[in-house]
């Protein structure tokens, strides 16, 4: 903003001397010198304001799909405490992030007593938001099943079969049902 006014007046300044008291043979170079930091010093000017930098550092900062994929790592190495934050990050970023809310609630079933209502409630969130396939049907299913709810997941199980009639998690859990 400011420095960059004040820049630019020194360059015109410096512009105006080397146009007027210069060997007209170095005129150019100098004329051309000063016109290119001039053009730079607006362009820098008009990049750096906040209206434009700050969008471009929200986005870098929040990636859900990064996020995710740090949390399935901490998965694969058992450690649930690492991966939970990292799926509240991606869901952060991204409500309605499948993978993250499949992720969090598969989590919550596994590791932690007395969450199977909300990780329900992600679950249902994650087949609300992919219909069509059947791993978040089945992974619905399956928390119903686990909760006492087979009655609820049968349906689930059936839409599932049908959309993948070779899914194992899909026949398994309709057995189990």
């Amino acid at each position: 903003g400011g420095i960059g006014l004040v820049v630019g007046a020194a360059v015109g300044g410096l512009g105006g001397w080397a146009d007027g008291g210069l060997d007209p043979s170095r005129r150019g170079l100098w004329t051309g010198a000063l016109a290119g930091i001039a053009l730079l010093v607006v362009a820098r000017g008009a990049v750096a304001v906040p209206a434009t930098t700050d969008p471009l550092k929200a986005e870098a900062r929040c990636v859900a799909r990064l996020h995710v994929v740090r949390a399935q790592e901490y998965e694969e190495k058992k450690e649930w405490l690492n991966a939970k934050p990292q799926y509240f990050e991606a869901l952060k970023c991204d409500e309605g992030n499948v993978p993250a809310l499949r992720g969090l609630a598969l989590g919550l079933l596994a590791n932690e007593e007395g969450k199977s209502d909300r990780a329900i409630e992600l679950l249902e969130k994650a087949a609300k938001l992919a219909p069509g396939s059947a791993v978040e049907l089945s992974n619905l299913a399956s928390a119903y099943i686990q909760a006492g709810r087979p009655a609820d997941a049968l349906p689930l199980l059936d839409r599932a079969v049908r959309l993948d009639p070779r899914d194992p998690t899909a026949l398994f859990n309709r057995a189990r049902a």
